[in-house]
């Protein structure tokens, strides 16, 4: 009895390793996650691909997510923050560019245009 609870335990503990190597390569798990500070619902999945980063916003319901758009491809950034205003149909970013050091704050509709930089 116990050899078939212990493997039931193995069998289990090799597909979840399968399977969160398996999300890694393909690009699932993101590279990084930022909460709203205004509103926990919603919040940035961010991605490393090859030189630069993707972010998307993504609005949470419990443990699901549901892709709201893709907002931007970042390249040095620091200190990401997020805060949603949806009567105001507006995202605001706030980030530091490593690139040039400067602190920026990027405003964007939900669709994910760019209301100004």
């Amino acid at each position: 009895m116990v050899s078939w609870v212990g493997y039931c335990f193995a069998t289990a503990g090799w597909i979840f390793l399968f399977y969160a190597v398996g999300y890694a390569y393909t690009g699932v798990l993101p590279d990084w996650y930022v909460k709203a500070q205004n509103n926990k619902q919603y919040v940035i999945r961010g991605h490393f691909d090859c030189s630069f980063y993707t972010m998307s916003l993504y609005h949470r319901d419990g443990l699901l997510e549901r892709p709201i758009c893709f907002l931007d491809n970042y390249y040095d950034v620091e200190k990401l923050t997020l805060f949603v205003y949806e009567e105001q149909d507006s995202v605001v970013v706030k980030y530091k560019d490593l690139s040039d050091r400067k602190k920026r704050t990027d405003i964007y509709h939900f669709d994910g245009t760019l209301y100004e930089r």
